[in-house]
C-alpha cells in the first residue's frame, strides 16, 4: 500500500461515520462528471425549452457536493446548493470560482454582530452543539436579506459576514401557490428552469438508493434537500422502499458524499414552506443596508395583517464628495400575485410617521411580484439622502385575494409603522416590525455643475448593454458616458396560449444622474406543458373507450402520444352482436348486429314426416312456417320441429273416411229425393186425366 493510500485511509477513518466515503463511491462521482463533459449542457438553456424536457440533468454544470458531516444543517447546506445554483444560471460567476460556506450561515443563526449603520443590536445565541441543532430552510431568506452572507468556503465559519460577503440577495421567493398533482409538478420545474434550483425537505433514512420513496420510510428524518433537475420517463417500480403509483421523479442534489445525488419520486410532499428558490446581484451594486428586523422568525399569529407599513431611517453615510443614494428597496412580503407600492420621502423633520407629508416625496414605484417572501426593488430614479437627514420608505401591498400582507418580526423599539385607514401606528405597542430594507451606495459627486441635457440611452442590438449619454448644454463637447451589462427575468412566462414579457434590466450606474433602464419584449408562443400520458381504455359493445392521450396543463388540449391534437377522446362502441341458435334449419346469418332482419329455414322433413313450426327453448310455439323471418333484438334459441304422418287403414272410422262417407250419403239422398218430386207430380197429372 502506497503512503498517499495509507493517508487517505487515516484521513477517511477519522471522518464522522454518517460521511461513509468510499473508493467506490469516489470513482462513480468521477465517471459520472467524465460521462457528462461530453454532453451538450442545458442548464443555461431558455426556461420553455427546458420545462419542454422529459429529462432535464445538469450535474455537470453545477458545484461539486459539500458534505455536512454528521451535523444537523443540512438546511444551510440546501440553501447554498440552491444559490450556487442560482449564481451559475445568472451567469455571476464560473462553477470552478465559487463555493459558498453554508457552515457559515448555520452559524449566523446563532450570532449576528452589530451592523456597520448601528441599526440593530448584537444578537448571540450559541450553544456549544449549535451545529448539531436542527434549523429551517425557511431562516435562509432573512438571514441573507440581513446581508449575513453569503461567504467564501475557504473561510472559517465565524468568519465577518459584513465584510466578506460575496453576493447580494435580490429575491427569496417561496414556491408555492397552493396546486396539486400534475400542475404543482410543472410550477417547480419551471422555477428549476428559471432559478437553476428549488429547495425541499424530505423523509430520509440515510440509505444510498438511487431512486428514493420517502412516502415509505418509517424509521427517516426530516432532511433539506434540493431540487435541480427531472426524469418523467422514471419507471415507478424503480422506486424503494414500497411502491408508487406514477412514474417520473426529481433529480436531488444532497449534502453527503455517499448518496450524493438521488432521484426523489413525483408522489413526495414538496411542503409549500420548503421551496425557495434565490437570486443574487454582484456585491458593488449596493454598499450599506439600513434594517431593523434582525430576527430570523416571522410574527405567525394570523389575526394581524399588515398591508401597508413604513420605516423610518436616518442617513449616515453621505460625504461632501460622496453622496450617499439609496438604489433599492427589499420588503419581505406573503401572498401570491402581490402588486407592491413603493413611497421614498426625504427630509423627514423627526421620526414620527405622520410627519411623512412634511418631507418631500422623492419618488413612486409599483412593481408585481408572483409569490410570497423577499422582493428586491431596485428604484428607477435613486434618491440621493443627505447625512444626518431622516427618510421613510412606505409600502402597501395588495393582490386580488386581498391576503397580501407585509411580512414582521418581533424587534422592539425600533421606528416602524403600521398604516390603517389614514393614521399610522406602532406595530403591537412598538414589539413588532416591518421587513423593510434599505439598499444604499456611496458614489461621488461631480463637484463642477454641469448644466445638461436630458440624458439619452443606447440598447445594444441584443439588449446586453445599455450606453447611457448626457451633453453639457454649454459645452457641447463635454460628454458624459457609461455603458452598463443588464441583466434579464421573465416577468410573465409565454405558454401555448399567450406570448410572455421578458424583462430586461441595466445595472446601476455610477453616474447618479443616469438612471436604470428597462425594456420589456415579447417572447413569442411557448410549447405545450403536459401532464403524464394516460394510455388507450379500449371500448366495449356497452361502453365507449377513450384514446390514448395527454393533457396540455395550461390550455387543457388533448394530443396524442406523437403531439398531435385529438379533438375527441371518445372511441365508439363496438357493435353489439346477438347469437341466434337454429336448430333443424339454417339461419342466414349466426351472430349478427341488433336491428338486423335474419330468415330462418327449416330442413325439409324426412320421409314420413311433416313440419308443424318453429319453438324456442321453452317450447312455445314461434310460428308454422318453414321460412320463418324477423327483427333480430336478442339472442334466440328456434327449434324446427316434425310430426310422424300416421297411413289411412280401410274400415277403421278415420275423421277422413267419415266425411267421404257423409258426402256420399248426401247425394244418394238427394237423388231419391228429386225421383220421388218426379213420381208425385206424375201421379197428379195422371189422376186429372181420369177424372
Amino acid at each position: 500500500m502506497s503512503s498517499i493510500s495509507k493517508v487517505i485511509l487515516l484521513i477517511l477513518s477519522i471522518l464522522p461515520q454518517r460521511t461513509c466515503f468510499s473508493f467506490d463511491n469516489f470513482s462513480s462521482l468521477q465517471n459520472k462528471e467524465k460521462k457528462s463533459a461530453t454532453e451538450i449542457s442545458t442548464f443555461y438553456q431558455n426556461s420553455d425549452d427546458i420545462i419542454a424536457l422529459e429529462k432535464f440533468d445538469p450535474r455537470n454544470d453545477l458545484t461539486p457536493i459539500k458534505d455536512q458531516g454528521s451535523s444537523s444543517l443540512c438546511w444551510a447546506y440546501s440553501s447554498i446548493n440552491a444559490a450556487e445554483a442560482s449564481l451559475l444560471k445568472n451567469k455571476l460567476t464560473k462553477k470552478d470560482d465559487v463555493s459558498l460556506n453554508p457552515t457559515s450561515l448555520g452559524y449566523r443563526k446563532y450570532v449576528r454582530n452589530v451592523d456597520p449603520l448601528n441599526n440593530n443590536e448584537a444578537y448571540n445565541n450559541l450553544v456549544s452543539d449549535w451545529a448539531n441543532k436542527s434549523g429551517t430552510i425557511s431562516q435562509t431568506p432573512p438571514l441573507l436579506s440581513m446581508w449575513q452572507g453569503p461567504i467564501s468556503n475557504t473561510l472559517p465559519y465565524n468568519a465577518d459576514v459584513y465584510s466578506n460577503s460575496l453576493y447580494r440577495l435580490n429575491s427569496a421567493e417561496l414556491i408555492s401557490s397552493n396546486l396539486e398533482k400534475e400542475e404543482r409538478i410543472l410550477e417547480i420545474k419551471k422555477a428549476i428552469a428559471k432559478y437553476g434550483a428549488v429547495t425541499a425537505s424530505c423523509n430520509y433514512d440515510g440509505g444510498r438508493k438511487p431512486y428514493y420513496n420517502d412516502l415509505a420510510v418509517n424509521n427517516g428524518i426530516p432532511h433539506a434537500i434540493t431540487l435541480v433537475g427531472w426524469d418523467d420517463t422514471l419507471d415507478k417500480s424503480l422506486f424503494k422502499p414500497g411502491s408508487v403509483n406514477r412514474n417520473g421523479g426529481w433529480l436531488v442534489k444532497n449534502s453527503y458524499l455517499d448518496n450524493p445525488y438521488f432521484y426523489l419520486t413525483y408522489e413526495s410532499k414538496i411542503s409549500s414552506s420548503t421551496s425557495w428558490s434565490f437570486t443574487f446581484d454582484s456585491l458593488d451594486q449596493y454598499d450599506y443596508n439600513y434594517y431593523y428586523d434582525n430576527n430570523l422568525d416571522d410574527f405567525a399569529l394570523s389575526s394581524l395583517k399588515v398591508n401597508e407599513a413604513t420605516n423610518i431611517f436616518e442617513a449616515k453615510k453621505g460625504e461632501e464628495h460622496k453622496g450617499e443614494f439609496l438604489k433599492a428597496v427589499n420588503v419581505g412580503i406573503n401572498g401570491n400575485n402581490v402588486s407592491v407600492n413603493l413611497k421614498i420621502y426625504s427630509n423627514l423633520p423627526s421620526l414620527d410617521p405622520n410627519d411623512l407629508n412634511k418631507g418631500k416625496l422623492e419618488t413612486e414605484q409599483t412593481e408585481a411580484f408572483s409569490y410570497s417572501g423577499y422582493q428586491t426593488i431596485k428604484l428607477t430614479n435613486p434618491v440621493q439622502l443627505e447625512k444626518g437627514s431622516k427618510f421613510a420608505i412606505l409600502i402597501k401591498v395588495t393582490n386580488s385575494s386581498n391576503d397580501a400582507s407585509i411580512k414582521l418580526t418581533q424587534c422592539p423599539n425600533k421606528p416602524s409603522f403600521r398604516k390603517y385607514d389614514s393614521s399610522f401606528s406602532s406595530i403591537m405597542n412598538g414589539a413588532l416590525v416591518a421587513r423593510i430594507k434599505a439598499y444604499t451606495k456611496s458614489e461621488k459627486i461631480e463637484t463642477h455643475q454641469h448644466s445638461f441635457l436630458e440624458a439619452t440611452y443606447e440598447w445594444s442590438n441584443d439588449l446586453s448593454l445599455v450606453k447611457a449619454k448626457r451633453i453639457c448644454k454649454d459645452n457641447p463637447s463635454h460628454i458624459e458616458e457609461e455603458t452598463v451589462n443588464t441583466t434579464s427575468s421573465i416577468i410573465k412566462e409565454g405558454n401555448c396560449l399567450e406570448e410572455g414579457i421578458k424583462r430586461f434590466v441595466s445595472d446601476s450606474f455610477k453616474n447618479p444622474a443616469f438612471k436604470i433602464q428597462t425594456k420589456d419584449i415579447s417572447i413569442c408562443l411557448g410549447s405545450h406543458s403536459f401532464g403524464a400520458f394516460i394510455e388507450e381504455i379500449p371500448p366495449t359493445s356497452e361502453k365507449e373507450g377513450t384514446k390514448g392521450h395527454k393533457e396540455c396543463l395550461i390550455c387543457h388540449k388533448f394530443f396524442d402520444f406523437e403531439g398531435n391534437e385529438l379533438t375527441d377522446l371518445s372511441i365508439p362502441k363496438l357493435p353489439k352482436t346477438i347469437t341466434i341458435s337454429v336448430v333443424n334449419g339454417t339461419s342466414s346469418s349466426n351472430e349478427i348486429l341488433v336491428g338486423h332482419e335474419v330468415t330462418i329455414k327449416a330442413n325439409p322433413p324426412n320421409e314420413g314426416y311433416k313440419f308443424i313450426g318453429w319453438f324456442d327453448n321453452n317450447g312455445t310455439l314461434i310460428s308454422n312456417s318453414e321460412e320463418y323471418t324477423f327483427i333480430a333484438t336478442k339472442d334466440a334459441y328456434f327449434e324446427a320441429r316434425y310430426q310422424i304422418i300416421e297411413p289411412s287403414i280401410p274400415g277403421e272410422n278415420t275423421e277422413e273416411n267419415s266425411t267421404s262417407n257423409l258426402d256420399t250419403i248426401l247425394i244418394a239422398l238427394s237423388i231419391l229425393s228429386a225421383s220421388l218430386i218426379t213420381a208425385f207430380i206424375a201421379f197428379l197429372i195422371f189422376r186429372k186425366k181420369k177424372y
